[in-house]
């Protein structure tokens, strides 16, 4: 099923580049110099611990030119106490994207980005009387997405977005050698708050 979400990304992203800029659009936020945090949830919208949540600082170079560098940070810890085991498992990513936006008539922008992820991920399985050592999984590659931000307010901006990722990793102290993954960053819901 990745086959379709990729076509779709490949067809929206030289669409949005060729269109031209509408002279009638009206006011927005998204202006030179405009600097924001953006605030997303990931697929699975876990709400209440924000895991897998990503806080991201965007500033605009032009109304359709911005850069985005943004932090996501999930971790989950596994007790199974029948068999005395405990899994952890801790992930920090960071990204960079270059973003185009497409000025629309309406206070909806499509947008489309592209740049450089990295990432560590540790896990550690323990169960009684036989401590495991942890498992450092590290990779680097490239981004890309595709989105929507719907201006609401004068400096609020709702956004929904979805990307797929090509990097490059492996672990140290696992069994996995270097290995290139094609990973879908799935679909984003943020708030976007301009100053």
């Amino acid at each position: 099923m990745r086959s379709p979400r990729l076509l779709a990304l490949l067809l929206a992203t030289p669409l949005a580049l060729a269109q031209p800029t509408p002279p009638d659009a009206g006011p927005t936020p998204l202006e030179e110099g405009a600097r924001a945090l953006l605030f997303q949830v990931g697929p699975d919208l876990n709400l209440l611990g924000l895991d897998g949540g990503t806080i991201s600082y965007k500033r605009h170079a032009s109304e359709e030119r911005a850069v985005r560098l943004g932090v996501t940070v999930s971790g989950t810890v596994d007790v199974d106490f029948d068999s005395d085991t405990d899994r952890e498992q801790l992930s920090v990513q960071a990204t960079a994207l270059s973003l185009r936006y497409r000025r629309s008539r309406t206070p909806v922008y499509l947008y489309t980005g592209f740049g450089p992820t990295g990432g560590v991920q540790v896990f550690r399985a323990d169960g009684v009387g036989n401590p495991s050592d942890a498992v450092l999984d590290l990779r680097a590659g490239l981004a890309g997405v595709v989105g929507v931000e719907w201006i609401v307010a004068e400096a609020i901006g709702i956004t929904g977005e979805f990307g797929q990722e090509l990097t490059l990793g492996g672990q140290i102290g696992g069994v996995d050698a270097l290995r290139v993954r094609f990973v879908p960053r799935g679909a984003r819901l943020g708030v976007a708050v301009y100053f």
